[in-house]
């Protein structure tokens, strides 16, 4: 199976589980903006890895109570070559989860079509491009996992 497809297939089904969180993503969002200059990347780098540049937008599910809910995020991305990348991961608010807005920023590792860093709380975000655009994000711990798909911003 064409590794765009599975891609697509998951994601239809997280948007069909979230009650369509591409809808939500669309609608206000509370995420701070940080106070970065998001910068091209050089010439030099490859073009997968450049790929990543730019700000990204989706919505991330959380548990809360036994409920499924959602919450607006940002990535906002700076390749500093084919192999490293800055990333800032801003959140907006949910009340149900407690969750206030704000920005964190990672230091990230890209292989191939592959983004990923460690958060604060020690849990792995990787973000791989899909091939028909949007790339898949997906946050593990060592009891849980979120997968949703983000789409660059215009």
């Amino acid at each position: 199976m064409p590794r765009w497809f599975a891609y697509g297939l998951l994601a239809a089904l997280l948007l069909g589980a979230l009650g369509a969180p591409s809808a939500v993503a669309g609608e206000f969002c509370d995420a701070p903006v940080p106070p970065i200059q998001l910068e091209s990347p050089a010439s030099a780098v490859p073009s997968a890895a450049a790929a990543f540049a730019g700000v990204w937008r989706g919505v991330w599910p959380i548990r809360v109570n036994g409920e499924t809910l959602s919450y607006c995020a940002r990535f906002y991305i700076t390749v500093v070559d084919g192999h490293k990348a800055t990333v800032e991961h801003c959140n907006g608010s949910r009340q149900e989860a407690r969750l206030k807005p704000q920005c964190s920023a990672f230091e990230a590792t890209i292989d191939g079509d592959n983004l990923s860093f460690i958060d604060a709380g020690g849990n792995t975000v990787s973000l791989t491009l899909a091939d028909v655009g949007g790339m898949l994000a997906e946050w593990s711990s060592r009891s849980s996992r979120a997968s949703t798909q983000f789409v660059r911003e215009q």
